[in-house]
């Protein structure tokens, strides 16, 4: 009988990329992706051996976060550490650079005797978006679109998995019906720029998600619509954590910790998820999935 040898083992890796919060930088918004973030690795720690968190800080000012809060967010997961999870965080300032810390940290994997290609299960996305781009460090053009999608390694996921974009309009691919007023992801104007529409099938079909899916050969899912951030610490009220009381911000009587970092944040992540938005009503509101082979 021939001799098989020891089969690598194959860790469960789930990879995590939040973006820069460069456009709404007031006390409640800054921190946001970083909330989902940390929120999102620990309702799936038991479902994944690893975690990959990438976040995006170009610089320390109101593009990148601070070294305070940077400092809170990666401290955020040693609690999961304890708990058997393995975390690794990464800050990087371009895709490029992302790119080359994923690969890094998926061969360090060798080195536990493990496989390093075919591990991601599971990819989630927390960032700024409009049509055709998810704007990791959105002011700056810092995207995943077309041009950069090829820098992530398609050998890197398992055959079976799904990615996740929580960014904005990332199923929707018509940028001169339906661009955001001013090209704000944020802004308030998004009604169609002219009386015809496409069909959802032809906004899907070439939107920056199915983009992905084509090209890393994974099943994809994300809104054509805007999607929201104000339940990330519960309140409906993210924008408006204006209202400095001593070493916290308040608002209706709820107060939040932020000595250290100068904005909202808890250790624990967001308290809510990210929902989609009513205001995109010519949009179908479900979330989209689309898979390789479609």
């Amino acid at each position: 009988m021939a001799n098989l040898g020891v089969q690598p083992c194959a860790p469960r890796v789930h990879l995590i990329i939040a973006g820069a919060e460069d456009v709404w930088t007031g006390a409640g918004n800054k921190m946001m992706f970083l909330a989902q973030a940390v929120r999102r690795v620990y309702q799936t720690s038991s479902q994944y051996d690893r975690a990959c968190v990438i976040y995006f800080s170009p610089s320390n000012d109101k593009i990148g976060y601070s070294d305070e809060q940077e400092k809170a967010f990666e401290d955020a997961f040693k609690n999961v550490k304890i708990m058997g999870h393995d975390v690794h965080v990464q800050k990087v300032k371009n895709i490029s650079e992302m790119a080359e810390k994923i690969d890094s940290y998926l061969a360090s994997l060798e080195s536990d005797g493990c496989k390093s290609r075919g591990v991601i299960k599971r990819m989630d996305i927390y960032a700024h978006g409009s049509p055709r781009r998810i704007g990791l460090v959105y002011t700056q053009n810092i995207d995943f679109d077309n041009d950069t999608l090829s820098l992530i390694k398609p050998e890197w996921f398992d055959e079976g998995a799904a990615a996740y974009s929580w960014a904005c309009q990332t199923m929707n691919s018509d940028i001169e019906c339906y661009r955001p007023a001013h090209g704000h992801p944020a802004a308030a104007d998004y009604r169609p720029r002219r009386e015809e529409s496409c069909s959802t099938e032809q906004l899907l079909e070439a939107s920056i998600g199915a983009a992905m899916s084509r090209t890393w050969g994974i099943t994809t899912y994300g809104y054509m619509r805007q999607t929201l951030y104000d339940q990330t610490w519960g309140t409906g009220l993210s924008g408006r954590w204006d209202e400095l009381v001593g070493n916290r911000f308040s608002v209706k009587g709820k107060t939040r910790k932020n000595k250290n970092v100068n904005t909202v944040w808890e250790p624990s992540g967001a308290d809510g998820p990210v929902t989609v938005g009513k205001d995109m009503a010519h949009l179908p509101e479900r979330q989209f999935k689309v898979s390789p082979d479609e």
